[in-house]
């Protein structure tokens, strides 16, 4: 018996061993499905994933991935558990990538958010694989989004003007004194970045010879100005660039930030202004847009309307009110004016949170960013004021009424009046009346002597 015993108890210790390599074989991140150039990235206007499907597995249309925070519990996904990032790998029209010898790389961008939640903030996440249309976990990887590690207070320059950059490494990054940093043209592939490709204005973050700013706290401002300049290429001429960080003399990027130079002459003019700077509720904001020369229309440069008090290097997802939209070629665009002059109306259609419109008495700001981008371009400000209230007119004053004349004349004569009428000028009355006795005697005696005649 005591045989039978131990086999039983073996025979289950041995289940359950199996069971538990079963369930993290099924939820862990299984060899060769899913794979990222890095576990550790910085908020990107793109994120890039790779999956290779295993042999065993019969492709479907509905096969598909989304990202998650690494909170959620990948035994209990279901609807609505995500952050409403996610799109099918397979021939499905939500399709965002091709598969190609069972190999898929899908790129998670702001057209497959359906919440609000790109560029994704800092925090941890998961990816997560689902097979035909369901919620069970196939494979998953995680990753970390860190804060930017370069940065600039404006990502709009004017040539010849000196730049700082700042930089803010992580703290899982071991310094090394050959990690650097270059100006790139902006249509230069991340992925392909090669000796030679640069503008020649570059150097060494560490203790090299080329080295500029003071390691503290992992933290270094670098000036770029023509002393950085190896090749002759500075001033930079109007265009879109961008500064890319590399570790340890590599060529692979950690890290990027673009932004656009414009032309001296230009410096003093608005990229973003409104003919006027103070608004009612609810009125239509036409906000113009004269891009500057050199940089070329993204599909995702976008304006967005903030509070005033929001600082123009400290802006972030979720610092905004929900007023927002791109100025490119995509389902939120609006037609240009020209090639570079846009017209822009906000009103309730761009709300993405209706309660947020009208805009409330106050001031605000409308911010101009580049390629989904948080760093401002050019911003206006502006006032909205109550409307004043229609005046309504006094009313006139209640006439007394007068009282109804009597049916009969009064018996008493009417007073005479109080004034006495002044004298008219020339014959007086007892002149007249003498007159009219004169004329009557010599008219009666005139009728006695015809009548004599007559006889």
């Amino acid at each position: 018996m005591k045989k039978v015993f131990k086999v039983l108890l073996f025979t289950l210790a041995v289940a359950l061993v199996i069971s538990a390599f079963c369930a993290l074989g099924a939820f862990a991140d299984e060899t060769g499905i899913i794979s990222m150039d890095s576990d550790t990235i910085t908020p990107v206007a793109a994120l890039k994933v790779s999956f290779d499907i295993p042999e065993d597995h019969v492709i479907d249309e509905n096969d598909w991935v989304g990202i998650y925070s690494a909170d959620a519990d990948i035994e209990s996904i279901g609807p609505g558990s995500g952050i409403g990032i996610w799109c099918y790998l397979g021939t499905n029209t939500s399709d965002m990538g091709e598969y190609t010898d069972r190999h898929v790389e899908i790129t998670f961008d702001y057209t497959t958010s359906y919440a609000g939640n790109w560029p994704l903030a800092p925090g941890e996440y998961q990816v997560l694989l689902f097979y035909e249309g369901e919620y069970a976990v196939d494979a998953h990887h995680s990753f970390t989004v860190v804060d930017k590690i370069i940065s600039m207070d404006t990502s709009m320059v004017t040539s010849g003007d000196p730049m700082t950059v700042k930089i803010n490494l992580p703290e899982d990054h071991a310094l090394a004194g050959d990690d650097w940093i270059g100006i790139y043209k902006k249509e230069i592939d991340n992925n392909n970045v090669q000796s030679g490709s640069g503008m020649g204005i570059w150097c060494y973050l560490g203790s090299n010879t080329q080295s500029y700013g003071t390691p503290e706290n992992r933290q270094f401002e670098l000036k770029f100005d023509e002393e950085l300049s190896v090749t002759g290429n500075w001033p930079l001429a109007p265009g879109d660039y961008k500064f890319l960080l590399f570790y340890n003399d590599s060529y692979k990027v950690a890290d990027y930030f673009e932004f656009t130079v414009k032309d001296k002459a230009a410096e003093d003019k608005k990229v973003v202004y409104m003919d006027k700077n103070e608004f009612y509720p609810g009125e239509t904001l036409e906000v113009k847009i004269d891009l500057p020369e050199g940089h070329s229309l993204e599909s995702k440069d976008w304006i967005g309307i903030y509070s005033a008090e929001v600082e123009n290097n400290n802006v972030y997802a979720g610092a905004g009110i929900g007023m927002w939209c791109y100025i490119g070629s995509n389902t939120q665009s609006f037609e240009p004016m020209e090639s570079s002059h846009l017209l822009v109306e906000v009103d309730e259609a761009i709300a993405t949170v209706p309660e947020n419109w009208p805009l409330a008495p106050g001031e605000w700001k409308v911010f101009l960013f580049y390629n989904d981008s948080y760093t401002v371009a050019d911003y206006f400000q502006f006032t909205v004021v109550e409307k004043p209230a229609t005046p309504t007119p006094e009313p006139t004053a209640t006439p007394e009424a007068t009282e109804a004349p009597t049916d009969d004349p009064a018996d008493a004569p009417t007073a005479a009046p109080t004034e006495k009428p002044a004298e008219k000028k020339g014959c007086g009355s007892a002149v007249v009346s003498s007159a009219l006795v004169a004329a009557s005697v010599l008219l009666g005696t005139a009728l006695i002597v015809r009548k004599k005649d007559n006889e």
